[in-house]
């Protein structure tokens, strides 16, 4: 459950650089309410338990562009950090991808990656053509958002993983799944992303998300619901 506002026991501001970055110094064995605030964008909020971040060097937070048409001055990101107790000091970073531009383009990078490593995010949108490993027009505005962040940032690593539903065999589904995740990681080679640092793993219908397994009959939604490919991040 969230952290009782009134065990709050210290409060400090931060602002970030234009290049959205802000170095924090962190308590071990602490909880924080960690606020990012900055103008024309959605503000976000986290709670960090700091004995889940000991071995993060960095993390990235993503916001989202208020629906504003309007052009506005680069203005830096401002970190509210709320600590709920004290003890010995650690030390981590807290990077925000969202960095500050003159006028508010369409390109922006709406994705909200995982903010920690190991996390999952499923690629909702990222569709393929039935039974096969092409991606469908339109189908690939995640992937190409997800090329920008690894642009801006090339420390940064994931995995593909591609899932599929449990009709048909299994071995079919395991290489279908195989396929269409190298699809994807060659999408972000085109893109100018090292191949090094994608790896690309299917899992055919090892991994079902529902009760739809082999033999169990289902409506097409449900079914359609197993078919997904899921992003990683692996280093930072």
């Amino acid at each position: 459950s969230p952290p009782d506002p009134s065990l709050i026991v210290n409060k400090k501001s931060m602002l970030s650089g234009k290049d959205g970055k802000v170095n924090i110094k962190l308590d071990k064995d602490q909880v924080y309410i960690v606020e990012f605030n900055k103008a024309n964008f959605q503000n976000e909020q986290l709670i960090l338990d700091v004995n889940d971040l000991m071995f993060e060097s960095a993390m990235f937070i993503s916001l989202s562009r208020k629906n504003i048409a309007v052009s506005t001055p680069a203005i830096p990101t401002r970190t509210t950090i709320n600590r709920t107790s004290t003890n010995t000091p650690a030390t981590s970073t807290i990077r925000n991808t969202s960095t500050p531009t003159t006028a508010i383009k369409s390109s922006e990078p709406t994705l909200k990656l995982p903010a920690i490593v190991g996390e999952l995010l499923v690629f909702e949108n990222l569709l393929y053509e039935y039974n096969e490993s092409t991606i469908k027009k339109g189908g690939s505005q995640e992937l190409q958002e997800l090329a920008t962040y690894m642009q801006r940032y090339p420390q940064l690593e994931v995995e593909l993983s591609a899932h599929t539903d449990a009709i048909g065999s299994a071995p079919y589904n395991l290489n279908l799944s195989q396929k269409r995740a190298e699809v994807a990681k060659q999408f972000l080679v085109d893109q100018g992303i090292d191949p090094y640092r994608i790896v690309a793993k299917g899992y055919g219908e090892q991994v079902i998300r529902n009760h739809c397994v082999e033999g169990v009959i289902c409506t097409d939604d449900e079914h359609a619901y197993n078919r997904r490919t899921e992003l990683k991040i692996t280093k930072r």
